[in-house]
């Protein structure tokens, strides 16, 4: 038997594996119709990987269920995080800055590690002879040293009415959806920071017909700085998809989307950050919470300005599916021992062909007038009178 590993008479594990991602690679190649100039005689390579995710990353995924006169697809679109994946990155920090004020990023480096390393390739290097020549905690005090040195200090994030009510207590931990809430805002759990060098997981965006539109990794927790800079660049891509005139009726759900809107940086103008005609569409669109954690939220103005039925009020010919992500999580979810097993660039290649085959699924059934196989999450959503 003839493999990249010469002649062999054994069949293992290895040669599943590069059986499994060359035929990845090749179908996506395929079907993309990318163009990639191989070196050498391997498919299986982390450079033509790093070119299928730099290719994924600039686009949406292809949305064509032709069904949306009928499920709102075309107007309502879920994102929520998804914290049972996770991935190994670079140890080391590094200062990331945006160009966007009062927005506060996590501090990583978001590179694979090398093997046998808990750093990347261009941090691997320096940092190799200064671990061999300290102990493990001077290394671990260094490496602590150099986080608080890259460490942003940022005031408060959130706007002016917040500061007047919370005093002191507005901190890191700000959660949301907590039933005893004493404050006048509402809480959301943003995760607990994660292990060191440990992603938190994935942020996803979805239509209302359950076809995934994008997915971006998160570090540390699901802060809300994140969540704006990724929900902005997925914006700017899907506004596009959209006439001008018909932003006003296009809806975003999200559970914490309340102290999302409070956030100082969409207080301002975001010009030198999005294109002319862009800057103002968070504005423009409607913001809602979605049925299931809708009731979580104490505050009478989240009740009134991000009430799921407002959709219903724009859009009374169509149904409204506000659960799409979370249905979409319990089937992603199963993939969870797979794809935690693996390193970024694997895991990311995965997750993309698996999300192809499963927008694909979607569609046929949209298209064939089925319904595709998910799980209903309705029961909470009726029972509390979001319909």
């Amino acid at each position: 038997m003839r493999s990249s590993f010469g002649w062999s008479t054994d069949f293992n594990r290895k040669m599943v594996s590069e059986a499994f991602w060359s035929n990845e690679i090749e179908s996506e190649l395929r079907e993309q119709k990318i163009v990639y100039g191989f070196s050498g005689r391997k498919i299986n390579c982390a450079a033509v990987k790093q070119h299928i995710e730099t290719v994924r990353t600039s686009k949406l995924y292809d949305h064509n269920c032709s069904m949306e006169s009928t499920s709102g697809c075309q107007f309502l679109d879920m994102m929520d995080g998804l914290w049972k994946f996770g991935h190994k990155h670079c140890a080391m920090p590094v200062k990331k800055i945006v160009d966007i004020r009062h927005i506060n990023l996590p501090q990583v480096c978001e590179n694979q590690p090398t093997k046998n390393s808990k750093f990347c390739l261009p941090h691997h290097g320096p940092l190799k002879n200064l671990e061999q020549a300290m102990s493990k905690e001077e290394f671990k005090s260094y490496l602590a040293q150099k986080e608080a040195a890259v460490r942003v200090v940022s005031d408060n994030l959130f706007q002016d009415e917040m500061e007047e009510n919370a005093g002191n207590a507005l901190t890191s931990e700000l959660n949301c959806n907590n039933k005893n809430v004493v404050a006048p805002w509402c809480r959301k759990r943003s995760g607990r920071k994660t292990k060191e060098s440990w992603s938190r997981g994935i942020f996803v965006y979805v239509a209302a017909c359950g076809t995934i539109l994008s997915y971006s990794p998160i570090y540390k927790s699901e802060s809300l700085s994140q969540v704006l800079v990724l929900t902005l660049e997925f914006l700017y891509k899907r506004m596009q998809l959209l006439a001008n005139h018909l932003w006003s009726k296009y809806f975003l759900c999200y559970d914490n989307m309340c102290n999302l809107c409070r956030l100082k940086a969409l207080k301002e103008p975001l010009n030198h950050v999005l294109p002319e005609g862009y800057d103002n569409m968070f504005n423009i669109i409607n913001k809602i919470v979605d049925g299931l954690h809708m009731s979580n939220h104490r505050r009478e103005d989240c009740h009134v300005l991000y009430n799921p039925n407002k959709f219903s009020d724009v859009h009374p010919e169509v149904s409204r599916n506000t659960m799409a992500a979370e249905q979409t999580f319990s089937w992603l979810g199963r993939y969870r021992k797979q794809v935690n097993s693996m390193n970024k660039t694997n895991q990311h290649l995965f997750l993309h062909r698996v999300i192809i085959r499963r927008n694909w699924y979607i569609t046929q059934c949209m298209q064939n007038g089925q319904t595709p196989v998910v799980c209903s999450l309705r029961s909470r959503e009726e029972r509390f009178g979001f319909t």
